[in-house]
């Protein structure tokens, strides 16, 4: 399993907007191949990034099959004018679970 992890900076005044755009997204998520669950959290210190945590099967599964498909264009649709500079991400896979 990998774990993707996105880093979004929220233009201020936007974070309800953002809310509910990626809530709209799920079922974009939902149906992509090889995703296994998305979580969204919100950072306490700096109230205007959030983070996506997204399990994949694999790598491919997120590069090569949703990020050139139709959904991934409607999730930037649904998000990306709220969004402020670049997106971060990375894939990340477990080493340590307690």
């Amino acid at each position: 399993m990998i774990l993707e992890v996105v880093r979004l900076k929220i233009r201020n005044g936007l974070e309800p907007e953002f809310e509910k755009g990626i809530t709209d997204s799920l079922p974009l998520f939902d149906a992509a191949k090889g995703c296994h669950g998305m979580q969204v959290v919100r950072s306490i210190e700096e109230p205007n990034v959030y983070y996506c945590l997204v399990q994949w099967e694999t790598v491919e599964d997120h590069t090569e099959l949703f990020q050139k498909s139709p959904a991934y264009q409607r999730l930037f649709e649904l998000i990306g004018g709220s969004i402020d500079g670049d997106v971060e991400a990375t894939h990340c896979r477990q080493i340590i679970e307690t």
